[in-house]
């Protein structure tokens, strides 16, 4: 076989019509790739706003958690005044 002269590897540059099909391969992918960094995007969102939710969630159970302590703290001394009261009026 014979090597080609130089001047004809200008052949081998892609022609308008195979550029214009690579610039719309391009401009799909493109696309595609808006459309999953879209996605992407909405599910961090999601993930943040369970972030968000746990945390609310945590403190909320925190204050319940210290309301209910004190319940209990409050049923004791009083408990603790009934009986001192019984023991009085027994006396």
């Amino acid at each position: 076989m014979e090597t080609p002269p130089k001047y004809q590897i200008m052949e081998k540059i892609p022609g308008k019509e195979n550029q214009i099909s690579i610039l719309k391969k391009i401009r799909d992918e493109r696309i595609k790739l808006a459309q999953e960094r879209a996605n992407w995007q909405k599910m961090i969102n999601k993930i943040e706003n369970y972030h968000d939710t746990i945390t609310m969630l945590e403190k909320k159970r925190k204050t319940h958690e210290n309301e209910i302590k004190h319940l209990i703290y409050k049923k004791r001394v009083l408990k603790d005044e009934i009986n001192d009261l019984n023991q009085d009026i027994k006396a």
